[in-house]
């Protein structure tokens, strides 16, 4: 019989990433006290590490602005697309006061 999988909230993935990052206690007190696997510990470890740099980073301003940047140029290149598809309705709308074709 399969061990049920335990699902861990934010917070409590927080809180046991908080713990490793402090130190005070050893992995495998770690472990045994919130009892994960050691993997997932350093893994939970290493992404709050990450997301602590990224905080005190500036690369999501940067990531922005360019973001900002491409959807500018994306809307002038519609605006440019439709103002050339009207161009062309207007100039292959049939004439009026032309002769009609009947077959």
């Amino acid at each position: 019989m399969s061990k049920k999988r335990n699902v861990y909230s934010p917070k409590r993935k927080a809180e046991i990433a908080i713990a490793a990052l402090r130190e005070s206690e050893t992995p495998a007190q770690l472990i045994s006290r919130y009892h994960i696997h050691a993997s997932q510990l350093k893994a939970w470890r290493q992404k709050a590490l990450l997301a602590i740099e990224g905080t005190f980073s500036n690369k999501s301003e940067k990531l922005a602005k360019k973001q900002e940047k491409l959807v500018a140029s994306l809307y002038e290149q519609i605006g440019y697309l439709h103002a050339q598809l009207n161009w062309l309705k207007k100039k292959c709308a049939p004439q009026s006061g032309g002769e009609a074709y009947d077959d």
